[in-house]
């Protein structure tokens, strides 16, 4: 939903995959099994490798199954520089140890980038926002630097996803 959103807001937009289906399905085929019925702009691009992505990107939007995000970020968590948000559009606690997604985001990644975090949450559903229907959602972060740019590079209530801002 979140690449999606991205790309029809004009971003170069590049996803990663685990399944090679996938890939070839959002490349080639221009769809998603999760967004059936919903074609997805020819700018977005997948891959199966996730070294590119992070090499490529500067906002990385996080959007794992909280008990995989230490399993995905771990390897390429050496990647990452001060150039790079990472905004967690991931929600819920591990079951084995408890930890929280910000715990674990704080445990693998280097502290110079724990102020380059934000989190994304709210009631936003990936059909609706794929059918360009109105949501919110709210972007917390420690450094107000990243809430501004959730807005700038994610949110526009002309696309129908408007991330609201407010400084705590």
């Amino acid at each position: 939903m979140q690449a999606l959103h991205a790309a029809r807001m004009g971003h170069s937009t590049q996803l990663w995959a685990r399944d090679a289906d996938t890939v070839y399905s959002i490349n080639t085929v221009h769809t998603n099994a999760m967004l059936e019925g919903h074609a997805l702009p020819e700018s977005l691009c997948a891959t199966l490798d996730l070294a590119a992505v992070v090499e490529h990107s500067e906002l990385l939007l996080l959007v794992v199954p909280s008990p995989y995000i230490e399993s995905v970020l771990a390897p390429v968590a050496q990647l990452l520089s001060p150039r790079h948000i990472v905004v967690s559009c991931s929600k819920g606690i591990l079951q084995d140890s408890l930890e929280t997604v910000d715990e674990v985001l704080l445990r693998l990644l280097p502290a110079a980038l724990h102020s380059r975090l934000a989190y994304l949450s709210g009631p936003s559903f990936a059909a609706e926002v794929a059918d360009g229907k109105p949501t919110c959602v709210t972007v917390a972060s420690e450094v107000g630097l990243q809430c501004g740019l959730g807005q700038v590079l994610v949110g526009s209530a002309a696309h129908g996803f408007q991330e609201l801002q407010r400084p705590e």
